[in-house]
């Protein structure tokens, strides 16, 4: 019981850090997929590599927005 109350404390305690502070790090090992739309179908442009920094430019509930190494994707 303790771990199910832990886990969206933490969580949300990452949502806030991150709004806060403007850069993220991309943390999956095989990078992250910088796509031309919001969409899992949408056309990948570019992978930014594991360890680069991003900064959110536009969030809502659905989708962000993001640049990394002066390009925007999603």
């Amino acid at each position: 019981m303790k771990k199910l109350i832990l886990f969206p404390f933490l969580l949300f305690s990452v949502m806030a850090f991150s709004q806060q502070f403007g850069k993220l790090y991309v943390v999956a090992k095989s990078g992250l997929n910088m796509r031309t739309s919001p969409s899992i179908k949408a056309d990948v442009v570019d992978i930014i590599p594991y360890g680069s920094a991003i900064e959110i430019k536009n969030e809502n509930e659905e989708l962000k927005s993001f640049v990394s190494e002066n390009m925007m994707g999603f």
